[in-house]
């Protein structure tokens, strides 16, 4: 949204998008299969110039660091002195404002594209797969794995317990909790849509899908809303972050700091806490400078959230999940799908292996697309928009690394270059004795989400079966039974039955459905039957809107 126009733009910058609009049309053939051969090699240099940042499809006013900078103190302001009072408040309005400005393109977009059926008629029939092709990372198998992970990754996010536990009771919590997962879902559904309008509007002004959304707010709005359009996009990463940051101070000073400076004045934790949440802001923006691509992040989040969720999940559910089992995987799972991945890169020695640097095997795969023109002269089809089955250059990627280049794009003899993270995972399973040359790019996503998926299991229950928490018998079973005692709005009657259940930890031992034994599962209540029946109803409704809105598309 504050892209310098081209008559800006010094003739450096100019050429920098040239190159990158050129490249963007070369790809387009090279990934369809119809790149002339004398242009690969001009093909290949403005991919390595693409890859290390140096050509990009606009020049942007706002200078990334002292946008982060200024960002970041505003939310300090409120934060740092409010705490989760304050995120609470302001999370509020700010979602009013994410909702309201996550819908009000769509009816712009539908006034300037010229109606429904225009714009279905704009719509490639293959942007409306919910799967991928081969060459594509994000296939049936790759989402269901990402789905697995996701799953038992989000059990531990440093923001649940906070959250929930601040509701008044289980059930407020429980409708929070389910109703905000869902509002989320459905804005996707709407931000997916925000995309395919922008496609159909700006196709060829859009070189950059990152720049998609800035476009079309910036086309369709007047001045003022653009402002109030900025507003909500930064509302939506401010509700985030002032949650997150008060959530991990907690975390810090409760389980970090405290144990090792006890005995002090509440408030002195309380300014500890403001300390961190200081910690935690610069970090941030130390990531959002360092960071070249989110979906680079976005793809390597769910294999650190594993990271504490795995732990969690089990401790929820099995007894026997012992103390020296959590640390053991925390530190083994946090070196080898945090830091590793990280810093290994910084060694020249390890972005210049060649085995590292290894791609997998360029093939053809067969996915089916909508016939054009030129298919039907060529017998391929009957009619035009007849659904056909083709092959599909599936190219080599990049199997231990984000991305490979040059490591001087202007001389094809350089050696190669990893860049970006470097997949543990992929190493493991390399190890293991998978083939993964012969793989798809969404193949290795799905085995490196599995092996980040698997391996914290592999620690805890065999370390768990192996070892136990002496002297902690009677902590675990007061924190089961605190677990089942159901919290009371009124705080002095939460307060007494919470000190019947340290009385008699037992007391909720008949809710289980494996009684005496180290399984935690409860049997269901009405409330519970009737909620997940409703959450299984909801659920159904969005995939059946989900998939009505893309046959009517379509």
């Amino acid at each position: 949204m504050t892209i310098k126009p081209a008559d800006r733009c010094n003739e450096s910058e100019r050429h920098a998008i040239e190159q990158y609009e050129l490249y963007r049309r070369l790809d387009v053939q090279y990934q369809s299969g119809s790149l002339d051969a004398s242009r690969r090699e001009e093909y290949r240099l403005l991919d390595n110039l693409y890859r290390q940042g140096r050509i990009a499809a606009y020049v942007s006013y706002t200078k990334p660091f002292w946008f982060y900078l200024i960002y970041t103190v505003f939310v300090g302001l409120y934060i740092v002195p409010g705490g989760l009072k304050a995120a609470a408040v302001t999370d509020t309005i700010q979602g009013v404002l994410i909702i309201v400005f996550s819908v009000i393109l769509i009816p712009l977009s539908l006034v300037h594209v010229g109606g429904w059926e225009e714009f279905a008629a704009r719509i490639p029939d293959e942007m409306l797969f919910v799967f991928g092709a081969g060459n594509n990372e994000f296939a049936w198998n790759s989402i269901g794995a990402l789905a697995v992970l996701t799953l038992v990754g989000i059990t531990g996010h440093q923001g649940n317990m906070s959250l929930y536990g601040a509701a008044r009771d289980e059930l407020t919590a429980r409708i929070a909790c389910v109703g905000g997962a869902y509002t989320k879902r459905l804005l996707t559904i709407v931000w997916a849509l925000c995309g395919l309008f922008a496609y159909a509007l700006f196709a060829d002004v859009i070189s950059d899908p990152d720049a998609a959304w800035g476009i079309l707010s910036h086309r369709l709005l007047g001045p003022g809303l653009r402002g109030v359009m900025v507003a909500g996009i930064l509302a939506a990463n401010m509700s985030t972050l002032d949650a997150v940051c008060v959530y991990l101070a907690a975390l810090f000073v409760r389980h970090l700091y405290k144990p090792f400076v006890p005995d002090k004045s509440q408030r002195h934790y309380v300014n500890v806490s403001r300390a961190a949440i200081v910690m935690f802001l610069l970090l941030g923006i130390y990531v959002s400078v360092s960071m070249t691509s989110i979906i680079h992040l976005i793809k390597a989040l769910p294999s650190v959230n594993i990271i504490f969720g795995a732990p969690v999940l089990l401790l929820l559910f099995w007894r026997r999940l012992t103390l020296k089992a959590v640390y053991v995987q925390v530190i083994v799972c946090a070196i080898v799908l945090a830091v590793l991945p990280q810093f290994l890169p910084a060694l020249s020695s390890v972005r210049l292996s060649d085995w590292l640097t290894q791609k997998t095997d360029a093939h053809t795969a067969v996915y089916p697309v909508q016939a054009t023109p030129e298919d039907v002269a060529e017998g391929l089809a009957e009619q035009t928009g007849q659904h056909i089955k083709k092959p599909v250059a599936v190219p080599s990627a990049p199997i231990y690394f984000d991305a490979i280049t040059s490591l001087d794009p202007f001389d094809p003899e350089s050696p190669p270059v990893g860049m970006g993270r470097l997949h543990t995972e992929l190493i493991l399973a390399h190890w293991l004795g998978f083939n993964l040359r012969a793989m798809t790019p969404s193949g290795l996503l799905t085995v490196r989400y599995l092996i980040a998926l698997i391996l914290p299991f592999v620690l805890l229950i065999p370390i768990s079966l192996l070892t136990h928490d002496k002297g902690l018998d009677k902590s675990i079973a007061y924190f089961y039974a605190k677990l089942k005692t159901p919290v009371d709005p009124d705080p002095p009657k939460d307060a007494l039955e919470v000190q019947k259940s340290r009385a008699d930890p037992t007391r909720f031992e008949h809710t289980k459905l494996f009684v005496h034994s180290n399984w935690e599962f409860c049997k269901w209540t009405r409330t519970d039957i009737v909620g997940f029946l409703i959450s299984v109803a909801i659920s159904g409704g969005i995939l059946i809107l989900f998939w009505g809105l893309i046959r009517v598309i379509a």
